[in-house]
């Protein structure tokens, strides 16, 4: 992207320009009280100048229209933390802006999890790079290392490596992890996956029940909801061919299958398909009724990934289906022995507050207790 398209794409949000917006924008933009600067890549640690040159005229409209922007913005960084080390124009420009950066870093995993997929052009793994980056930056920022691993059919068999070294050799107290949705994942995959997600689950219980695990509390614990991804104007997005979009993953660096990009508008003449607009609104009381009555309710459709994948966006392709099935169950399985393991520490009189970690163990706590007292009220009045 050049500054130049940046620039433009600024002037016309801050003056809020009701031609060029058409009916994006719900209620003016200078009602929100936070905003969030969300740079995606390719890499985007490769062109902190260009970062910089746009977070500082970012910083100069907001200084003219909306004074409380100056301080209540964050800058959210997409990147593999590769180029982030001691004397990189990377991490100069980072710690500059500290207070305000948000890092989502990627370190898939153990070593050998991480390089199955993250690769340099010459076909070295980038593992080596991405830790040093994330130590660097943890002792930057006082932010601890964090996990988020995307499981494939390729490399699901490091799952279990990974949260062992993420635990056990970085000392981390929650591990996140979450499968594709693309649709790569052959029967017996499917079985070796929740094979797998059990021996997490025993494992956690047995020897690591103070670790937080992400993908079985939500797994477990989403409900079906329908996308509102820039639906009501709070976000947009600009790509670096200047094309608009209400989310990343209508672009075409996102599109795997080449179809149409599903754009709004461009930055010279602003929202320019209202039809598609109108339509990305309106859809979202369609969806499928085969999503609204599933008895899983745990999945959380992406218009994008619908509208690449069957060229609608009101079709979901149903290729994660089975898999959240297996996440429920697998969720289930986990939490009951995580109740069972509860309700010994009670009876031991040993449960500690780190032993909470998530918010159903609140909840287990309180109906244990209220039913013990419940008990004890009888026994006195009996």
């Amino acid at each position: 992207m050049s500054f130049e398209t940046a620039q433009k794409f600024l002037d016309k949000l801050f003056e809020q320009d009701k031609v060029y917006w058409s009916n994006y924008f719900l209620k003016s933009i200078f009602e929100y009280k936070y905003v969030i600067l969300d740079f995606f890549g390719g890499e985007v640690s490769l062109f902190p100048q260009l970062i910089e040159q746009i977070v500082q005229y970012f910083l100069q409209k907001a200084a003219k229209y909306c004074p409380q922007w100056t301080e209540s913005y964050a800058i959210r960084l997409n990147t593999n933390l590769t180029t982030y080390f001691r004397g990189s124009p990377f991490r100069d420009f980072c710690l500059r802006y500290l207070p305000h950066i948000q890092m989502l870093g990627t370190l898939d995993g153990c070593k050998s999890f991480h390089d199955k997929t993250r690769l340099y052009p010459s076909g070295k793994g980038s593992f080596d790079d991405a830790l040093r980056g994330w130590k660097t930056w943890a002792e930057d920022s006082g932010e601890k290392i964090s996990s988020r691993l995307t499981v494939s059919p390729e490399n699901m068999e490091y799952l279990m490596d990974s949260f062992h070294y993420f635990v056990d050799e970085l000392g981390l107290k929650e591990f996140r992890f979450y499968f594709t949705s693309e649709d790569t994942w052959k029967d017996k995959d499917k079985l070796r996956f929740k094979e797998i997600l059990k021996q997490l689950a025993d494992e956690a219980i047995e020897k690591y029940p103070n670790v937080y695990i992400w993908f079985f509390d939500t797994a477990y614990e989403r409900n079906v909801k329908f996308a509102n991804c820039g639906i009501n104007g709070s976000v947009i997005c600009l790509n670096w061919n200047g094309l608009i979009y209400n989310c990343f993953r209508f672009a075409e660096d996102s599109n795997a299958l080449n179809r149409e990009t599903y754009y709004l508008g461009d930055v010279e003449h602003g929202i320019t398909r209202q039809d598609r607009l109108d339509y990305y609104r309106n859809f979202i009381i369609k969806w499928e009724d085969k999503c609204k009555k599933c008895p899983i309710h745990n999945c959380d459709p992406c218009p994008a990934f619908a509208y690449e994948y069957t060229g609608d966006l009101a079709k979901h392709p149903h290729y994660s289906c089975d898999l959240n099935r297996i996440g429920f169950d697998m969720g289930y399985y986990y939490f009951s022995r995580r109740i069972a393991w509860l309700m010994k520490k009670i009876e031991n009189h040993s449960l500690k507050q780190e032993d909470l970690i998530y918010g159903k163990d609140s909840e287990v706590i309180r109906y244990f207790t209220e039913e013990e007292d419940g008990r004890d009220s009888k026994d006195k009045n009996s």
